[in-house]
């Protein structure tokens, strides 16, 4: 289906500000931190929760694949749910049904109040997605946009850590309940921002929504999680596994052929074979398998290791790790929006992944001779090149290669792909690095882990290519 999306900015010389813009990126804003809160805050409020209710630390730790499976489902349809009822009602929605979740987390008196809470929460998923489309809509500049995007999309992985730091200190001192009501408080600020400063907008083509579609890729996307989480934990056998793929398959095969057929297909197939879509899909699988487990599970794992690494605690960890990581790629965010204002997200995002790929290179060093200070650079290097650019560009190009007539279809679809690559990461990354690990030592293991990163973002590089600079 032809459109006319472009992966470089337009340029539109005539552009005035509006003097509302200010205020409606205050509330996109606390739109973002409405879901990006429910990860980082509750993470180190989980051993006070475990403590509280009376669960087990891996019950405590389920909840949280529990918000992010919700998530990763929810955001396939919501974008697209967004095109034809309305971005702004169906903003508003997401964070009211959030914070009714918040609320349900907050008074839970056990597991099960707890994880429907945290199902709920998970809607907020596409909340950067719709607020992307939403920011759109309003800046006319395509210049203009690409820096506000950036801005926008910079707090994603979190304020330099001091979110994660009030998450645990609201735990100690209150209770781990304290930290879901600060997230209830963060909702109904969004939901009131949102509704005063937002316009609404959607496509004017008339339309349904697809639900058989809906509920296949969803289905389809939610097994292939289970088994990638089950193939992780070694909490099933391998056969069970194997059956949920093949779940995962045949659903898929029906998504295909309902999309086909469908007068308004959720993803058309049409759409789905062009380069542009699959090259893009593809790169973005490809990166986040070798980038997505690194800050979340193994540099940090390296800085607490007492045999191959720092032997930090977990606070002194996050000192050296996370608030790095953070710290580089808030402000290299902002810079990348401005360099995509000049010379396209394309080129950009290729230029994140290579930088990418080089810190996954020095990261060999690093693991083979930790210290503080090369671990420390080994992050902030990660958060100029993931966080700063790869991030900001793969949600920047999610919605400028949608088709015109339904820009939520790839920003939901780049989800989905996120997701099943994140749980991939970890079974590659990890694997290399305790297969090494059991014959040379947890230096190499971590070495060997993060060579296979480095070569795993250097061929993203090279699926990059297959993107077109121009969508016809």
């Amino acid at each position: 289906m032809p459109h006319t999306a472009h992966p470089t900015p337009r340029r539109d010389r005539g552009f005035h500000p509006d003097p509302t813009l200010i205020g409606l990126m205050a509330s996109l804003f606390l739109a973002i931190f409405s879901y990006q809160f429910n990860a980082s805050m509750v993470s180190p409020a989980l051993p006070t929760m475990s403590a509280e209710l009376d669960i087990t630390a891996a019950q405590a730790a389920d909840t949280q694949t529990v918000f992010f499976t919700s998530s990763a489902i929810f955001s396939l349809f919501l974008p697209r749910l967004g095109d034809i009822a309305g971005r702004k009602r169906t903003t508003i929605g997401m964070l009211a049904v959030a914070t009714i979740g918040s609320a349900i987390a907050a008074a839970a008196p056990n597991l099960i109040l707890l994880t429907l809470g945290r199902v709920l929460q998970g809607v907020t998923g596409p909340i950067i997605s719709l607020c992307l489309l939403m920011l759109r809509e309003r800046v006319t500049d395509d210049r203009t946009y690409a820096v506000l995007l950036a801005a926008v999309t910079c707090t994603n992985g979190g304020i330099a850590g001091l979110d994660a730091i009030a998450g645990g200190w609201l735990a100690s001192e209150f209770g781990y309940r304290a930290v879901f009501w600060t997230l209830a408080g963060t909702g109904i600020c969004g939901i009131v921002a949102i509704a005063i400063t937002a316009d609404e907008s959607r496509t004017p083509t008339a339309a349904t929504m697809d639900w058989p579609g809906v509920a296949c890729l969803a289905l389809a996307v939610g097994t292939l999680l289970c088994a990638i989480s089950a193939l992780r934990s070694g909490s099933m056998p391998t056969s069970t596994s194997i059956a949920l793929i093949l779940v995962a398959a045949c659903a898929f095969a029906a998504f295909w052929r309902i999309e086909r057929r469908a007068t308004s297909p959720l993803a058309p197939t049409g759409y789905l074979t062009q380069r542009s879509t699959w090259g893009f899909l593809l790169t973005v699988f490809i990166a986040l398998i070798g980038v997505f487990a690194l800050m979340n599970g193994l540099i940090p794992a390296i800085a607490q290791d007492a045999q191959g690494g720092l032997a930090l605690s977990a606070g002194d960890s996050t000192i050296v790790t996370l608030v790095p990581y953070a710290l580089a790629g808030m402000p290299m965010a902002i810079l990348s929006g401005v360099l995509a204002a000049r010379n396209g997200y394309l080129a950009v995002f290729r230029a994140g992944l290579a930088l990418t790929s080089l810190a996954a290179c020095f990261g060999v060093f690093a693991a083979l001779h930790p210290s503080r200070p090369s671990i420390a650079a080994l992050s902030a290097m990660l958060g100029l090149g993931y966080v700063g650019i790869v991030n900001i560009m793969i949600n920047a190009l999610a919605v400028e290669l949608s088709p015109s007539d339904s820009p939520g279809t790839l920003p939901g679809l780049t989800a989905g792909t996120f997701n099943l690559a994140s749980g991939i990461s970890y079974l590659l990354l990890y694997g290399a690095q305790e297969g090494v690990a059991d014959r040379m030592g947890a230096q190499c293991g971590y070495a060997a882990a993060l060579a296979v990163s480095a070569a795993t973002m250097a061929l993203a590089w090279g699926c990059s290519l297959l993107i077109p600079r121009r969508v016809p």
